[in-house]
């Protein structure tokens, strides 16, 4: 263009010079360019805040933005991004090379997105970049950020916390996933702002972890707001953190605030309560203890003495533990009882911070005991003979005596289970190994184990007063090329045993167990077992001798297919009965599924082992382990799930008519650990396609080695429901799926619909 204008300017004077001479008259009208035209449009990106803006001009091929933020581009369509938030004015001029020139401007609005972090510790619910809803982990549980409601007690601020609703069933609990997870191994505390207005037990959990899954208890007050403070074991990362409000079956509106990781803190009240007795009440007399009957009049705890001591009582769950706060000395006094019928005292004692404590009855004279040893941070459960209080006439006791003068004073120590009774705790049974000799290797030898076949016995070791099979494997070749044996067992052709033994290894690793020949052709029938670092007890039911069989027959370990320490402990052998089907207990027929409720494990009518799902899960009909309390039957149904068990892992039986979901299900359960949940669900065998089932169940057992209550009913029942008629029981299936590190056993026993 600039070289037209050019050519034309020097062709002007030629062309007037033309004219003026007499040329033909051109039109001097001015020439007219096409007008330039500004324009543009512009397309936010909210996920970024980027704006894409193109131009819509006319007429112009020179381009010149101002982004509104000291920001300038050249560029016909150009692509920027804004870092604030605000308005605005974006003008874009446009020009040509005749040197015309227009422009626009337009005003933009930008809100730059919030990019949601995940969440970690610690949590206060108010920073607006986490993303707090899409990380809890509830079990139905209606959750919500509101703006502190109850200004008071620990908790003045009005900032945002988590509103929690309980519906009053059974495992409810509130969780919440973290990113990065919650490292332990030195820290061990964490502070929780809770609000109640109800005194309850709050259990913190974690999970997701590699370990068991640590866990502690505390107790709210019901006074609002109140700051309590956690202490677990374990070590390691974990990446779930549970909470759960009055043991997860109290009903009610709670509030959370302010989770934090602390420096490990030492617990100041205890986290759990005392073992639960298990002795008969026609053998007890208590003075204090939920477990047993009072005395009547009720014992004075707090009588005028003089002391420093203040008394007080607090709650775990419905059990009450005594509190001597500031404590030197304290009395109890009652009316006075004639304990010469009886021979011990039993105490559980725990303390944060004592390092002394005598006890002694009253009755004509005292004699202190120092009860040894005492503990810090954990229950300290004592037996004392009375013998033990010489100066002590036992034919009228009125008065108890606790004495801490001679140790940190003042200091605070909690007491539950104080009684006397008449016999010494009972011994453990003997170990009964079947028809496997020295079955619990507690022999002056390790005879009759052998390893392989030969002459050379097992190697034996001793620790903490138990003996077991030891052996380290430091060359891997075939599995038999390390045996245990016990050789000599009547193994008749055709019958069928179940083996029965505790084993542990240095690390996880296989071993091979079973029965068969100890010479010949050596068969046998054997079944892989993987072994951990965890003392668990496994059970190889219904070993048949298909084949093989005769009077020099042997109990089977083949450990040399891997490296490792293994240790094996408590072996059994034991001849299942013609037609028992895994049989024992009270069946002397075929086991057979349930048909009906109740069912009660008394006979043949069972869950059936051949139902059970799920690697590492197994199940028997076994004498009750303990037949006190709430059951005095003769047999349960056992169920063992070990440690590397799946998560899933359960029994089911299905019965013969669809339950009736407007009555209830109850049954009895006794737990080696706790706390444990069980997952029950109720389905259709067979399911007609587009039926629904209820949605699951859960309950925590928080005592273990006892018997207790367990109910639930359905609810929820979809509409596209036709019936169910089989009933799914998952021992330690909680809420969030963790995996199966802490072995355990269960019994279950009179199953009812009513």
């Amino acid at each position: 263009m600039k070289y037209l204008i050019k050519t034309i300017m020097l062709i002007a004077p030629i062309l007037g010079i033309v004219y003026l001479i007499g040329c033909t008259k051109v039109n001097d009208a001015n020439e007219k360019f096409p007008q330039i035209i500004a324009d543009f449009t512009s397309q936010v990106d909210v996920a970024t805040g980027t704006v894409t803006f193109v131009s819509t001009s006319k007429n112009g091929n020179n381009y010149f933005w101002n982004f509104g933020d000291n920001i300038t581009s050249t560029q016909e369509n150009p692509i920027h991004s804004y870092t604030r938030d605000g308005n605005y004015s974006i003008t874009l001029q446009v020009s040509n090379a005749a040197g015309a020139i227009a422009s626009i401007t337009k005003t933009i609005n930008i809100v730059i997105p919030i990019m949601l972090m995940p969440v970690s510790l610690p949590i206060t619910f108010d920073a607006v970049t986490v993303d707090y809803a899409n990380n809890f982990i509830t079990t139905s549980l209606p959750v919500t950020l509101v703006t502190n409601p109850q200004l008071s007690g620990s908790n003045t601020a009005a900032t945002k916390v988590a509103r929690i609703v309980n519906a009053g069933v059974a495992g409810e609990n509130f969780g919440i996933k973290l990113n990065p997870g919650v490292d332990i191994t030195t820290q061990k505390s964490f502070t929780v702002q809770i609000y109640s207005t109800v005194a309850i037990p709050v259990g913190i959990q974690l999970s997701g972890g590699a370990t068991p899954n640590p866990q502690n208890t505390q107790v709210h007050g019901g006074t609002g707001w109140e700051k309590l403070t956690f202490t677990v074991g374990g070590t390691g990362t974990y990446t779930n953190l549970f909470l759960n409000f009055g043991a997860g079956t109290t009903a009610g509106t709670f509030f959370l605030d302010d989770i934090m990781q602390v420096a490990t803190v030492a617990p100041t009240t205890p986290p759990t309560n005392a073992p639960t007795p298990t002795r008969s009440q026609a053998d007890v007399l208590s003075i204090y203890s939920d477990a047993y009957t009072p005395l009547t009049p009720t014992p004075n705890y707090f009588p005028n003495w003089g002391q420093s001591t203040v008394v007080s009582q607090i709650n775990i769950g419905t059990n009450n533990i005594l509190k001597y706060a500031n404590f030197n000395y304290e009395g109890t006094e009652f009316a006075a009882q004639n304990l010469s019928s009886y021979g011990f005292v039993h105490i559980d004692v725990w303390t944060p911070n004592a390092t002394e404590l005598k006890f002694t009855p009253i009755g004509g004279g005292e004699t202190l005991v120092n009860l040894t040893p005492l503990v810090v941070g954990q229950w300290n459960s004592y037996d004392i003979p009375l013998s033990s209080f010489t100066a002590v006439n036992f034919a009228s006791v009125a008065q108890l005596k606790f004495d801490g003068q001679g140790g940190l004073n003042p200091s605070t120590v909690f007491l539950d289970n104080i009684y006397f009774y008449r016999t010494a705790p009972p011994p453990p049974p003997p170990f009964n190994g079947g028809m496997i000799i020295n079955g619990d290797f507690e022999a002056a030898t390790s005879t009759p184990w052998t390893e392989g076949v030969g002459p050379t016995l097992a190697p034996v070791v001793s620790m903490g007063g138990n003996k077991y099979y030891s052996k380290n494997v430091t060359v891997v070749g075939n599995p038999y090329d390390v045996n245990l044996s016990q050789t000599g067992l009547n193994i008749v052709s055709g019958s069928t045993y179940n083996l029965t033994f505790d084993a542990w290894s240095s690390v996880n690793r296989p071993i091979i167990a079973g029965i068969g020949l100890s010479g010949g052709s050596f068969a046998n029938n054997t079944q892989t077992v993987n072994i951990t670092p965890t003392r668990t007890t496994y059970t190889l039911a219904t070993l048949t001798a298909n084949g093989f069989g005769d009077p020099n027959s042997r109990a089977i370990f083949d450990i040399g297919a891997a490296l490792g320490v293994v240790n094996i402990d408590n072996v059994s052998l034991v001849l299942v009965p013609p037609g028992g089907g895994g049989g024992g207990g009270g069946c002397s027929g075929t086991f057979v599924a349930a048909p009906t409720f109740p069912v009660d494990f008394q006979g043949c009518q069972t869950f059936l082992a051949s139902q059970n799902f799920g690697n590492g899960i197994t199940s028997s009909i076994a004498a009750n382990p303990s037949a006190t309390g709430i059951n005095t039957s003769s047999f349960a149904l056992k169920v063992e799930k070990p440690a590397g068990s799946e998560f899933f892992a359960g029994i089911q039986n299905t019965f013969a008519s669809s339950f009736d979901f407007t009555k209830t299900f109850s049954m009895q359960v006794y737990s080696t650990k706790a706390p444990v949940t069980f997952r029950f669900e109720a389905v259709n065998d067979p399911q007609p396609p587009g039926s629904g089932n209820p949605g699951p169940q859960f309950v925590t057992i928080t005592t273990a080695n006892t018997w207790v209550p367990v109910s639930f009913q359905f609810t929820g029942i979809p509409p596209s429901n036709t019936g169910c008629n089989r009933l799914v029981i998952k021992p330690d299936n909680a809420v969030g799926d963790p995996p199966i590190t802490v072995s355990g056993t269960y019994y279950i026993d009179n199953i009812r619909l009513q």
